[in-house]
């Protein structure tokens, strides 16, 4: 491990958050500092290797605040060989996941740019449902909170934000479906 990824690690930093939102105990809230660009890439490869195929990762936070690059570090560390791209225009796409050291049932990545989305319609025509909570994909969408009411509960949901030195990102899951990436 080189000194750029030690400090990466060093510098992620994580608080358990319940008293900072008003949440149902069933939910585990997880407040991550993102200093640099490679913690950023260090919390997308821990996540990856905990994944296992039928998660819904919704990513929410204003532009730049680096919804697209975690959704790059989280596909690199899943073994998708094409760009990864923001998809803002596309709106949807999949990738075949290369890995099978890092995910159990998984195949597909789909990925989802909902910025540009005026109704939940367009995702249906789009076919998301194909993908959506299916047990060989792991579907992330940007600008998650636009479509919110037609995920399932087992929704693991990034919220990231600027911070004072870089970014931070607060994550929330469901802690009876067993979901503990550190």
């Amino acid at each position: 491990m080189n000194n750029e990824s030690r400090m990466s690690q060093k510098h992620l930093e994580i608080f358990y958050a319940n008293s900072l939102f008003s949440i149902p105990n069933s939910k585990i809230m997880k407040k991550i500092y993102l200093p640099n660009i490679n913690t950023t890439k260090t919390l997308a490869g821990q996540m990856a290797k905990k994944l296992k195929g039928g998660e819904v990762l919704a990513l929410s936070g204003p532009l730049g605040s680096g919804k697209t690059t975690f959704v790059q570090f989280l596909a690199k560390a899943l073994g998708v060989k094409q760009a990864v791209r923001s998809p803002s225009f596309i709106v949807l796409q999949v990738f075949k996941i290369n890995s099978k050291r890092i995910t159990h049932n998984a195949k597909l990545l789909c990925h989802v740019d909902c910025y540009r989305l005026k109704d939940t319609k367009e995702l249906n025509t789009l076919g998301l449902h194909d993908y959506l909570g299916k047990p060989n994909v792991i579907t992330v969408i940007e600008w998650a909170e636009k479509i919110k009411k037609i995920f399932p509960p087992k929704t693991i949901w990034l919220k990231f934000k600027y911070a004072k030195h870089g970014r931070m990102a607060l994550i929330r899951a469901s802690n009876r479906h067993g979901i503990d990436f550190f």
